[in-house]
């Protein structure tokens, strides 16, 4: 992970997450995040009255956590994100007429999940991941054979109540 870009965030899913393989048959995981503003952190208007609470920021993931990951996040999970910051080119063609725009995503490399997550989905869907990657000989990723789902968690809520 770049040593001056980090970014770690708390937020709802606000919508399902999408998941694709790639061209080159790598997992390739999307999904809108919706952060809660501090009173410190939200503008406010000409009457002084606050503009925005919220900011709904993409965030991706790629490989075989991505796979993981979607069977536990769903529409209004609460999860913890840290990653950095990536931006890329792209072209958006409206009316005839293409224009250069850039993106902005956050790469996640850890995505800790709190409420509303699809444990049940998730856990089993990990254990066939685990089992096809097993049985193929290949090494398994850290997060797949520590199960964050068992411990994290478990971790938060309790640090929660």
């Amino acid at each position: 992970m770049p040593e001056n870009n980090i970014v770690i965030l708390r937020g709802t899913l606000a919508e399902n997450p999408y998941l694709e393989t790639l061209p080159n048959g790598t997992a390739y995981l999307r999904f809108q995040l919706v952060v809660e503003r501090g009173p410190s952190q939200m503008p406010r208007g000409l009457r002084g009255k606050d503009i925005q609470a919220f900011d709904v920021l993409r965030v991706v993931r790629y490989g075989v956590q991505a796979e993981v990951d979607y069977f536990y996040l769903q529409k209004g999970a609460a999860v913890v994100v840290q990653g950095w910051n990536q931006s890329r080119p792209y072209k958006e063609h409206t009316g005839g007429r293409e224009a250069r725009r850039m993106l902005v995503e956050v790469n996640a490399q850890w995505i800790v999940y709190e409420r509303d997550c699809n444990f049940e989905r998730g856990d089993r869907q990990r254990v066939e991941i685990m089992a096809r990657l097993g049985g193929q000989g290949g090494n398994l990723p850290e997060e797949l054979s520590v199960g964050l789902s068992d411990a994290l968690p478990k971790k938060v809520k309790s640090e929660a109540e």
